[in-house]
């Protein structure tokens, strides 16, 4: 069931944060969107069952079976960084989301590198196509960039003419995605007795980590990227009714919610493994699709289709959300001359559509390169770019209530927050680190020639 979308735009002038304004520039329309409905977005964005199918093998290659702790870890970490966000939005509320909270509390130049870490973040979300295009490829054998065209173009004609699922068509993909990934780890229960009589034993296995903290933490790191999503309340800031509570309860049920699917979802698969090693574990991660390699091993023919089709039903509804989240944020970076002035435009449907043909080009690139052999490259980026987000969020938040607040909201709990979220990134392999300073220097000397340009040109 489709129906047309409730998130509009209207052509009228709109002040800028920045204080720069155009009279031909758009905006959201208010009040246009439930917190509930944004609350089932970000939890269908997160895409549980794809997260799990793609990235269990890393993760199980740096805690082992304790997969369930690092999500579990993940998730605490995230609720004190998904308080930053609250408390931000309701100072700053707008579709520029995590960007527009730090430009409006430190300015233009780190807002614009801000923006990109965003930005950056979005052309990575091309890891869906990936795991779509090797589970479709796996089932029905068509070349993995056919099956990337499959999932782009009907999305891309969707979001060209304003339209996109209904909640309720994103509660009855997830529901379908979780009974398929959930039904088959069950019957892997019954398949094995003696793991169903010895149930409290074999839980050890998924709480256990099995190769140091700093790979476990590096874990955590990876298991960040699976939550993306969950903070799609900041960039509907503009629309969502109930404005900055409303955006609150939504980033933090959203948070909740996933990871409560995310622990008990990997309980279930990997409180049976017993006898497991490194070298099983990197033979499962060789083709991506551990779950299905497992449940092959023991035995459960079955279980490789249902898993398949439960990968591609996520794939499906994460891709619609960020198709929607996604071209807003560049809508937003248009309006604010981050990127070029038409990227701030609308079509005839209402739709940010200029913004929506940019992100589909980049995702489809990044969803090739991921379905090749380096999901692992995206989603380790991903997770990196996205915690570097939230690290600089919390310091807005705490720069913004530096002369006021809780003491333990809005002083302990973010520098707790930026204190682990940056060891989870000190404990990533060379390469994400790497890549990440790479990143940052490249969009920070940007920002530098960005602001430098603008002064220029509209001088104060």
């Amino acid at each position: 069931k489709i129906e047309p979308v409730k998130i509009c735009f209207q052509k009228k002038g709109v002040i800028m944060a920045d204080n720069h304004s155009n009279s031909s520039e758009q905006q959201l329309n208010a009040n246009s969107v439930s917190k509930f409905d944004v609350t089932i977005m970000g939890i269908s964005g997160a895409a549980p069952v794809m997260c799990i199918a793609a990235s269990m093998g890393d993760i199980m290659s740096l805690s082992g079976t304790a997969v369930a702790l690092a999500f579990i870890l993940a998730t605490v970490v995230l609720v004190m960084v998904g308080s930053s966000f609250g408390r931000l939005s309701e100072r700053f509320n707008s579709a520029g989301g995590a960007y527009a909270y730090v430009r409006d509390t430190f300015g233009s130049k780190l807002g614009f590198v801000t923006a990109f870490l965003f930005f950056g973040n979005m052309i990575c979300t091309g890891i869906i196509g990936g795991v779509f295009s090797s589970y479709l490829n796996d089932l029905t054998g068509l070349p993995k960039f056919v099956c990337v065209i499959i999932l782009l173009v009907p999305v891309f004609f969707l979001g060209w003419r304003g339209v996109e699922f209904s909640t309720k068509a994103l509660i009855a993909i997830w529901f379908v995605q979780m009974a398929l990934i959930i039904y088959p780890a069950i019957r892997v229960w019954t398949m094995q007795t003696a793991e169903v009589e010895n149930i409290l034993a074999n839980s050890a296995h998924a709480f256990v980590p099995s190769f140091g903290i700093t790979n476990l933490m590096f874990a955590v790191l990876v298991c960040v990227w699976c939550f993306v999503g969950f903070e799609g309340a900041a960039y509907m800031g503009e629309e969502i009714k109930g404005g900055a509570k409303s955006v609150k309860f939504a980033i933090t049920a959203s948070v909740i919610g996933i990871g409560v699917v995310y622990a008990v979802t990997c309980w279930l698969w990997t409180a049976g493994m017993t006898n497991v090693t490194s070298e099983l574990i990197n033979e499962w991660n060789a083709n991506g699709m551990v779950l299905a390699d497992y449940a092959k091993m023991i035995g459960y023919a079955a279980g490789r289709p249902l898993i398949a089709c439960a990968t591609l039903a996520s794939c499906i509804g994460c891709f619609i959300c960020f198709a929607t989240i996604a071209p807003r944020g560049f809508f937003d970076m248009g309006r604010n001359g981050y990127l070029p002035e038409v990227f701030g435009k609308v079509n005839k449907y209402q739709s940010p559509h200029i913004s929506l043909i940019l992100y589909s080009v980049l995702w489809f690139a990044a969803a090739l390169y991921a379905s090749y052999g380096n999901i692992s490259h995206l989603f380790n980026f991903m997770a990196v770019f996205s915690t570097a987000t939230y690290i600089l969020v919390c310091i807005a938040h705490l720069k913004d209530r530096a002369k006021d607040g809780n003491i333990f909201v809005d002083k302990i709990v973010p520098v707790a927050a930026i204190a682990i979220m940056v060891y989870m990134i000190l404990s990533a392999d060379m390469t994400t680190k790497l890549g990440l300073v790479v990143y940052v220097a490249i969009i920070t000397a940007a920002g530098f020639i960005w602001d430098n340009a603008r002064g220029k040109k509209d001088p104060q």
